[in-house]
């Protein structure tokens, strides 16, 4: 067991009730089971008032959430890698290539596979993206 005391703001933690006592505290606020405060990476905190153990579950689907706009992100860098070039620079090589009639043969087919593949990728990125407000136009 692991015995978790509020200290001021702080918890502290403690392997055996006797040393816990020796600190100077005579009862533990919460015990949790070694394998709980282990597997949480032995992290416990005070909010509001509580001792929580691990993280909430709003900090992991933050944290989840983060992690596919990272992979997402990955994608469209893989992308640009393969392209040799950046959304911006393929944009323009494509309206170039359209104006000059020049919008056929290999290299303009795969820009446009690369293009397609990125506008899902950034289809999927764009909801775990804070939005921007929209400016009015009068």
């Amino acid at each position: 067991m692991v015995y978790l005391v509020k200290d001021d703001d702080k918890v502290r933690a403690f392997c055996t009730e006797a040393e816990m006592k020796a600190a100077g505290f005579k009862k533990a606020s919460l015990t949790v089971s070694d394998e709980e405060y282990n597997s949480n990476g032995c992290y416990a905190r005070i909010l509001d008032g509580e001792i929580i153990v691990g993280k909430t579950d709003e900090e992991k689907a933050e944290e989840e959430k983060q992690e596919k706009i990272a992979g997402y992100k990955m994608q469209l860098a893989e992308l640009d890698r393969q392209a040799g070039a950046g959304r911006f620079v393929r944009e323009m090589a494509m309206d170039y290539a359209r104006t000059k009639g020049k919008n056929n043969g290999k290299g303009w087919l795969s820009l446009v596979e690369i293009e397609n593949r990125a506008a899902e990728i950034r289809e999927e990125l764009a909801p775990l993206l804070p939005q921007e407000p929209k400016e009015e136009v009068f």
